[in-house]
């Protein structure tokens, strides 16, 4: 009989070797989700007729505060949300459109507060203001901790106190969840902001 065990015991164990479950070599790690370039368009102009936006005034620091409710909206999936943030983009047609009465001109810091529910970590936007100058920057999102991310996206300088077009457009957008802009600033730079210019009474006195 012990000479029967030993090859038994070999069958027996081959068997139970041969039943287990071969371990799967390890996934490959994903790259990080970033953006999708969009063709570039000639001009930002519209591409279907809108209305055209309110004009924004300045606070009384100078800031220019542009919210989505005073955006008129260019393309066939952007909207103002039920949370009232700017979602639907999806090609360079998309844009949103302000208005601004600049009272004085100076150089000015452009801010964009703007959120992605998803593992996307960045997005690409342009800003037009006027006819000729525009700031680029890659939007962060929502690798931080705080829902709604400011992202500074450069400095422009207004020579003169007029009349701007703003138009925002990506030219990089997240391939995953939703992204919105819920607001965006032109703040002044400089240290000690000159006020805005005084109303002037009938007989041409400043008003207070």
């Amino acid at each position: 009989m012990s000479a029967l065990k030993f090859p038994l015991t070999c069958l027996v164990a081959c068997l139970v070797v041969g039943c287990q479950k071969p371990e799967e070599p390890p996934k490959p790690t994903p790259p990080p989700i970033r953006t999708e370039s969009i063709a570039p368009a000639q001009t930002p102009e519209p591409t279907a007729k809108i209305d055209p936006p309110a004009t924004v005034q300045q606070d009384s620091d100078r800031t220019v505060r542009l919210s989505p409710l005073m955006a008129a909206l260019a393309g066939k999936q952007l909207e103002v949300d039920d949370r009232d943030r700017i979602s639907g983009f999806g090609t360079r047609a998309d844009q949103a459109i302000w208005q601004v009465h600049l009272a004085v001109p100076g150089t000015y810091r452009v801010e964009v507060d703007a959120v992605c529910l998803s593992p996307t970590q960045e997005a690409q936007m342009r800003i037009h203001i006027g006819e000729r100058r525009f700031v680029e920057e890659k939007i962060t999102l929502s690798k931080n901790d705080q829902p709604v991310i400011t992202t500074q996206m450069g400095e422009i300088t207004l020579d003169a106190p007029a009349d701007y077009r703003v138009v925002v457009e990506m030219t990089g957008i997240p391939l995953v969840g939703e992204f919105a802009m819920t607001e965006m600033r032109l703040v002044p730079l400089e240290d000690e902001p000159l006020p805005l210019p005084k109303f002037e009474a009938g007989d041409g006195s400043p008003q207070k």
